[in-house]
């Protein structure tokens, strides 16, 4: 379950080059969950709560402060690593959003987005090189000059374990960008943004996770600034009878 603020995730953009906000500030808690029922194919399912939402004056649009359901997401992804263990892996992901949020309230998109991506992941000693690359497949919907419709994903980053007396911790990073390949005019088609963070273990298996986003362009989806706070409970190994203890040690095929 994670806690999520973002700040200026949506900007109208002047015939000047001056971007003024639309939505100013939005709040959601997160909830996330993650089944590996085999090693060759890893489920989630994220399901969004927006609690607070604040517009600029100017758009005549009212906060709420009610809980309001974002679009729920269906993540099935099928890692697979040709060249062995320890070695260069690859995964397929396709992704499916739901359009269980309220458009109009800018708490969901217009209709169903599907997303399918090729990962690879590169160990180089106790870091791991993270390339993604991937297209959002959506109905095309506009709001005044802004415009969103089918775009290109592209996420590199990296993560490195380490320890810290007898606690584990996890650093990462990560820049990931979008693009709308179809129209070079739309005022809104790259988004870019840099976000890192640290997981730490505070109990076996119970893991605290803080990240903090920066946005580098002003592209629709693009915050100023997203804060992230949560944990989540992950398993190491694969458990087949689900009794907490990994079939290596219990001598599980």
């Amino acid at each position: 379950v994670w806690l999520e603020y973002v700040r200026n995730p949506l900007v109208w953009r002047g015939s000047d080059g001056a971007t003024r906000p639309v939505l100013k500030n939005q709040w959601a808690l997160i909830g996330a969950f993650g089944y590996a029922p085999a090693n060759w194919l890893e489920l989630q399912l994220v399901i969004p709560l927006f609690f607070y939402q604040s517009f600029a004056e100017e758009t005549g649009l009212t906060a709420f402060d009610r809980v309001a359901l974002g679009d729920i997401r269906v993540s099935p992804r099928l890692p697979f690593a040709p060249w062995g263990p320890n070695r260069p892996e690859l995964a397929v992901g396709v992704d499916l959003s739901l359009p269980t949020g309220n458009g109009n309230a800018l708490v969901g998109a217009s209709g169903a987005v599907f997303w399918p991506s090729l990962g690879l992941t590169v160990p180089i000693g106790r870091f791991a090189l993270l390339v993604d690359l991937g297209a959002k497949i959506r109905k095309k919907a506009s709001l005044a000059n802004l415009t969103v419709d089918d775009e290109l994903t592209l996420a590199v980053g990296g993560r490195m374990p380490f320890t810290v007396g007898s606690r584990r911790l996890i650093a990462a990073t990560s820049f990931f960008g979008m693009l709308t390949p179809t129209r070079a005019d739309y005022s809104n088609n790259r988004h870019l943004e840099w976000m890192s963070g640290v997981d730490l273990e505070v109990h076996s298996n119970w893991w605290v996770q803080v990240g903090i986003g920066i946005g580098l362009s002003h592209g629709y989806g693009t915050p100023d600034v997203r804060v992230l706070i949560g944990g989540y409970r992950a398993i190491d190994e694969l458990d087949s009878d689900g009794d907490g203890k990994p079939d290596s040690d219990e001598g599980a095929a």
